[in-house]
C-alpha cells in the first residue's frame, strides 16, 4: 500500500505545491497524509457524480485538477453539489487531492501537451514568475514554433480537430501566417501581452471576455478553446507521473464528463 504523503511528494517533485498561486487551494483537501491508498480516480473537477463513481468502483483517492474547496464552503448541508460530494467522500473514506496552479506553473504541464499535439516539440516559458526561486522555471504559459508555417484558417481547423472541439471563439486578422504559437490552458487573458511580446502569431487559451478579444487587433490571433477543453489533459500528465513513480498503483480516469458547459 502507498500513503497519500508518498503520492503528494511524488507530485510535489514535478509540480511543487509551494508554487501555486496565492489565491489557490491545491493540496490535500479531504483525508490524512498517513492514510494508505490502493487506487486513484483522476478527474478535472470533483463532482458528486465523480465521488459516486469512486465509491462504486472502490477507489480510495480522487486526484483532481480543480480544488473542490476553492472560495470557501460555509456549510455542509447538501444544498450544493460540492457539499454533497464532500459528505459522500468522507462517508466512504475517500481522500481528495487537488493539483491546480502548481501544475499550471510547471514547464511539463498541459500547455506543453497542447503544443506537442500540434507538432511543436521545443517549448519555452511564456512568462517566468519572479516570486519563486526554483532550479526549473516556474511559468504561466508556453510557446514554440510549428514545423512549418500555416494559414490562419488551416491552423484553427487543425486545433479544432486535434482537440476534438465543438467550437473555437477567436479574433484577429485571418491573413496572419501562423508559425509561433503560445498556449495557456484555463483563464489566460492576463498573458495576452506576454504572447505578443514573444511575437506569437496565435495565443491558445480560454475564458476570454468580450473586450479581451479586441486586444488581438492585427498583431495576434486569440483562440479561446474552452476552459475544460484546454485543461482536460492535466490528468494524462498525472497518470504518467503516477505510473512512473508507482508502477503497481492503480490509477484510472473518471468516466464522468465534468464540463458544465454545453453547446447547442
Amino acid at each position: 500500500m502507498i500513503t497519500i504523503k508518498q503520492i503528494y511528494d511524488a507530485i510535489n517533485e514535478h509540480s511543487p505545491f509551494c508554487s501555486q498561486e496565492p489565491y489557490d487551494n491545491s493540496g490535500l483537501i479531504v483525508g490524512d497524509f498517513d492514510d494508505s491508498v490502493s487506487s486513484a480516480l483522476l478527474c478535472v473537477d470533483v463532482t458528486s457524480a465523480v465521488v459516486e463513481e469512486a465509491a462504486a468502483e472502490g477507489y480510495d483517492l480522487i486526484i483532481s485538477h480543480h480544488p473542490i474547496i476553492f472560495k470557501g464552503i460555509k456549510n455542509l448541508n447538501r444544498t450544493t453539489d460540492a457539499s454533497r460530494a464532500i459528505i459522500k467522500a468522507i462517508k466512504n473514506n475517500i481522500a481528495i487531492l487537488s493539483v491546480h496552479t502548481n501544475i499550471d506553473n510547471a514547464v511539463n504541464n498541459h500547455n506543453k501537451y497542447l503544443l506537442n499535439e500540434l507538432g511543436i516539440e521545443e517549448v519555452y516559458p511564456l512568462q517566468v514568475h519572479k516570486s519563486f526561486d526554483f532550479d526549473s522555471p516556474i511559468t504561466s504559459g508556453l510557446y514554440g514554433n510549428l514545423p512549418k508555417m500555416m494559414d490562419c484558417d488551416t491552423f484553427l481547423k487543425k486545433v479544432k480537430e486535434t482537440f476534438d472541439l465543438q467550437c473555437i471563439r477567436w479574433s484577429g486578422d485571418r491573413t496572419i501566417a501562423v508559425k509561433r504559437v503560445a498556449a495557456c490552458g484555463g483563464s489566460g487573458a492576463f498573458l495576452i501581452g506576454a504572447a505578443k511580446a514573444v511575437n506569437a502569431d496565435v495565443f491558445i487559451t480560454a475564458d476570454l471576455k468580450y473586450h479581451d478579444f479586441f486586444e488581438a487587433d492585427t498583431d495576434i490571433i486569440l483562440a479561446d478553446i474552452g476552459h475544460y477543453e484546454s485543461e482536460k489533459y492535466v490528468i494524462l500528465i498525472l497518470f504518467d507521473l503516477l505510473k512512473e513513480k508507482f508502477p503497481t498503483f492503480a490509477a484510472n480516469f473518471t468516466k464522468v464528463v465534468t464540463n458544465p458547459v454545453k453547446y447547442l
